[in-house]
């Protein structure tokens, strides 16, 4: 088949991270020891590393992920592998599907989880244990995309496919399409995005029924191997192994819904097909045969590779993200094609201030809560008294609030500081009876 070079199917995380706040209520803050604590932070950050988690995992390729309830799910060109310790260890979950499936793509809606592969569409109820074949007849599945609960596949043969019965019957969405090969499928809102072979990039209002160019800047003939979005922006991921003629490939970016793109001209080269974007936050990573970052919305980019042996792998891609970690498949060469890196070290430092830490009451009497919007991993609280004495510390992982007694503490004015791994955060807090 023409196209297997551009079969790596790269989902990419991207999550928030937080500026740091330094918070000098009523005393002089002791700015050395902050500086040290940034460093430290800051520190951890950049020298943070992928680390390869394929125990059990001997495929060569990983193309996917998915969570559900407890389970992760991993798609390889060997079929499905599930774990249920955050990647660690990997067993086989296939049963249901064919002996030869590859898994490309997952997505998941409110009543299950459809697995996207060669000639196949399969649906699970039960968060992967069991699988059953809605669709022997696809063609290949690159990327699922939802409208509520109305499915759309992006097929390589079928082109887009649309499904309102957990994939019961599916319906070919293609008029105004022009081509039968659709790599890749995103939603923005209400509208339709699918990326295809030749034709480019195509819009639709109506949930398929109707779809229109959406090309200017693009130099066509083009493969669009990958689409995602931030919420403001849309992303294209391009390959130009089609058309050698075509010098331009990478990643391109428009701002109005796809009526103009521009070429992304700095930290990734031109010449390397973009396999796949994911958007969380602020933070973008995209698949360019390496790992790249993002932290200005996609305006630069820089390798983050740190822990993969660039000699290994034809190219990282497969992103997902889960409360805790963010993973990253890799296709061709190696044995042990997984891997992970905390959550927190993809995260944009423009965010931090979005994380709305609160403590309340304030002033407090024999308890009182500490409590944050965004997620923060691994959470150090410490408390101490005015005279800079710490009279409390906790650590706690995976939650996003605390409850704190005050009972043995004497009235007056206390300084609560909140760590994580690149966020820091001191509150004053007020003990009155």
């Amino acid at each position: 088949m023409i196209w297997n070079k551009c079969q790596l199917k790269h989902n990419f995380v991207f999550t928030k991270t937080y500026s740091v706040i330094l918070m000098a209520t009523g005393i002089q803050m002791r700015f050395k020891f902050f500086s040290f604590v940034l460093l430290i932070l800051f520190s951890l950050q950049s020298n943070a590393q992928w680390q390869l988690r394929s125990t059990g995992n001997y495929s060569h390729d990983t193309y996917c992920f998915i969570e559900s309830s407890d389970t992760l799910l991993a798609g390889t060109m060997n079929g499905i592998l599930a774990s249920i310790d955050s990647g660690n260890t990997w067993f086989p979950s296939s049963a249901g599907l064919q002996s030869d499936s590859t898994i490309f793509c997952f997505g998941k809606n409110s009543t299950g989880i459809f697995a996207g592969g060669t000639n196949s569409i399969y649906f699970s109820v039960n968060n992967g244990s069991t699988w059953t074949n809605v669709n022997n007849n696809s063609g290949t599945i690159f990327e699922f995309a939802f409208l509520n609960d109305t499915t759309f596949a992006a097929s390589m043969g079928n082109g887009v496919l649309m499904s309102v019965n957990n994939g019961a019957t599916w319906i070919p969405r293609n008029a105004g399409l022009g081509n039968d090969s659709v790599y890749c499928i995103v939603t923005k809102g209400n509208l339709l995005f699918a990326g295809t072979i030749q034709g480019g990039i195509f819009m639709s209002s109506n949930s398929g029924v109707n779809w229109s160019a959406v090309n200017t800047n693009l130099p066509l003939p083009i493969v669009i191997r990958s689409l995602d979005t931030d919420g403001t922006n849309l992303y294209a991921g391009t390959c130009d192994w089609l058309n050698p003629s075509i010098s331009a490939s990478g990643m391109y970016i428009s701002s109005n819904n796809g009526t103009s793109w521009a070429q992304v001209t700095t930290g990734i080269p031109n010449a390397n097909p973009v396999f796949q974007i994911k958007s969380i936050g602020n933070a973008i990573l995209a698949g360019a045969h390496d790992v790249y970052r993002s932290l200005d919305q996609g305006a630069n980019w820089a390798i983050f590779m740190n822990g993969i042996s660039p000699g290994c792998t034809y190219g990282a891609g497969g992103f997902y993200a889960t409360s805790s970690y963010v993973f990253c498949g890799i296709e061709l060469v190696c044995i042990g094609s997984v891997y992970r890196i905390d959550r927190g070290s993809v995260l944009s430092i423009i965010e931090i201030n979005k994380s709305s830490i609160s403590i309340f009451p304030n002033p407090a009497v024999d308890n009182f809560i500490v409590a944050w919007e965004n997620y923060l991993y691994k959470t150090a609280i410490t408390i101490t008294d005015i005279t800079g004495k710490t009279i409390y510390s906790t650590a706690v992982t995976d939650t996003q609030k605390v409850i704190i007694s005050t009972k043995s503490f004497s009235e007056g004015i206390y300084f609560v500081q909140i760590q994580s791994t690149n966020y820091l955060e001191t509150k004053k807090l007020v003990i009155e009876r």
